[in-house]
């Protein structure tokens, strides 16, 4: 099993995919470990060879619903680590402010 530098593991752009991780969250939060705050589950990490803004970029799904992206500068590194797909315990996290002024975040932990 590939274990990954916690250090690669740094989720950007989740402000941009409030939405799913507010419905992900809502979807789960009467189950034990969670709230309606957070969620702790798996994340699916996998490159995205096709992606016209960074073809080296790694997206994070969550249930299947994208929550964000792999720090640019770790993209590379974690690619190759990883293959084709990977998968992650992970942290979602939602203030319960509207999407618009909402604080989202996604933690990855590797084992």
């Amino acid at each position: 099993m590939t274990r990954l530098n916690p250090r690669l593991l740094h989720v950007v752009g989740c402000h941009y995919y409030g939405e799913a991780i507010a419905r992900i969250i809502e979807a789960h939060k009467s189950e034990k470990g969670n709230s309606p705050f957070h969620y702790i589950g798996i994340a699916t990490i996998k490159p995205e060879p096709e992606n016209p803004a960074d073809p080296n970029a790694v997206a994070v799904k969550v249930e299947g619903q994208l929550v964000g992206y792999i720090r640019k500068e770790y993209a590379q590194e974690v690619k190759s680590a990883i293959g084709e797909q990977y998968e992650l315990a992970c942290e979602l996290i939602w203030d319960r402010e509207p999407s618009n002024v909402g604080l989202y975040n996604c933690f990855l932990f590797s084992a």
